[in-house]
């Protein structure tokens, strides 16, 4: 990463960095549409049902792998090229009290669930295993479990629902001499002792290491993580010069009055009657996970007022934010509402006049509420109306199908459509 200051700047700076949590991914099994089809991008490497092992549709996670305990369990061809580096991580719903490998790269690798449903993760290294029991139990509701080893430190990790639980330091680096297959829900080496007995998703097998910002948001179902350093800029002793650009100086300005913890995924729109609008997500602000924020600024981009909470219900997660300007000079925020309309993810918005002040109370777009609706654009019209479009997840009878709303100034439906 190369980081080029402004002429003249000198000072504290804060970088803020985003990475795909799609870089390195070598393997990812969501389940949709009842198969173990590989949706990571790249060579797919696909799974197999082997024994009893199907697919079940759950009230909150859509598809996901059903195993019994007896046999059953998903088997992928080798084990990713051998990673040095490896992160695996899945989410998971069993109770019992036998082991149970959760994802096994051969038993080389290994993320499981121990006779205490207990984590507990390992490595093989050429003589015997670096096991690492945390003894952290998971509950019987879903639960977020994820391993890193990062070979250059010889760190073994362990987290639980984003959170690191536990770590251990092995000396030694993965020597893949056991089995030659990875399976999900069983043991990479043939032993019957650790089948899985309960429901499996969103299964991921990375080559590298992943950062705990990174598997904090795996845990929240983000598809990308930001993280943030802080750096100081020495001046140098040369002849001063200025820079100006037209309707102000060349310069960033900080728009999340509040620092604590994450804020990202900003969208901004410029406004018919001159400023502009920046609207984001922040984490825990709100009380309760993710909420959504906004900053409006006038034509000579000062900020009007505070930064504001959008979304009125706070309960759960509130997030990934659009916006769009309106022709009577105001604008409209939609988001992702986490169990707001009682079955998963739902789009909702806030209207917002030319004042920036809330026009009625937050809605709901979409009307069917079976399963996802997730990812909302939005775009203004002629007259102040405006449309939603959103993807939700099996309403058409296969997986992802795009819907739109289209929506009056009060947000009076008009129609739906597919």
């Amino acid at each position: 990463m190369t980081f080029t200051p402004d002429a003249d700047f000198n000072g504290s700076v804060t970088l803020n960095m985003t990475t795909s949590l799609g870089a390195n991914l070598e393997g990812h099994y969501t389940f949709e549409g009842g198969n173990a089809i590989d949706q990571s991008v790249g060579i797919s490497q696909n799974g197999t049902f082997v024994g009893n092992a199907t697919t079940v549709v759950d009230p909150t996670r859509g598809d996901v792998l059903s195993l019994d305990g007896a046999g059953d369990y998903v088997q992928i061809s080798g084990t990713f090229g051998n990673p040095t580096n490896v992160t695996l991580a899945a989410r998971v719903q069993t109770s019992g009290t036998t082991d149970r490998d959760v994802i096994s790269l051969g038993d080389n690798v290994v993320l499981r669930i121990g006779v205490l449903n207990d984590l507990v993760a390992a490595i093989h290294n050429g003589s015997g295993w670096n096991t690492l029991f945390t003894g952290v139990q998971i509950t019987s509701d879903w639960n977020h479990v994820a391993m890193t080893f990062d070979d250059a430190s010889d760190t073994l990790s362990v987290y639980l629902n984003g959170t690191l639980v536990s770590t251990l330091s092995t000396a030694n680096s993965i020597v893949y001499s056991q089995g030659a297959n990875t399976l999900i829900g069983a043991h990479g080496n043939g032993s019957t002792s650790f089948d899985f007995n309960g429901m499996i998703d969103d299964a991921r097998i990375y080559s590298r290491a992943l950062t705990a910002d990174e598997i904090a948001a795996l845990a929240t179902d983000q598809t990308e993580s930001s993280d943030s350093v802080a750096i100081t800029v020495n001046a140098v002793n040369d002849a001063p010069t200025n820079s100006f650009v037209s309707g102000g100086f060349d310069d960033s300005i900080q728009v999340n009055t509040t620092i604590a913890g994450n804020q990202y995924n900003a969208r901004s729109t410029a406004l018919s009657g001159g400023g502009h609008v920046v609207t984001w997500q922040s984490f825990d602000q709100d009380g309760n996970l993710w909420g959504v924020y906004a900053q409006r600024y006038d034509s000579s981009g000062a900020a009007v007022g505070s930064e504001t909470l959008i979304n009125s219900t706070t309960t759960d997660n509130q997030w990934e934010p659009n916006i769009a300007a309106l022709s009577d000079g105001g604008y409209v925020i939609v988001w992702e509402s986490n169990l707001q309309d009682t079955d998963g993810l739902g789009v909702f918005g806030q209207r917002f006049d030319a004042d920036g002040i809330a026009a009625g109370s937050e809605f709901a777009v979409n009307t069917t509420t079976a399963n996802d609706q997730k990812d909302p654009a939005v775009t203004g019209l002629p007259g102040g109306g405006f449309v939603v479009t959103w993807q939700s997840n099996l309403q058409d009878g296969s997986q992802y199908g795009i819907y739109a709303r289209l929506l009056t100034r009060l947000a009076i439906s008009l129609a739906v459509k597919r």
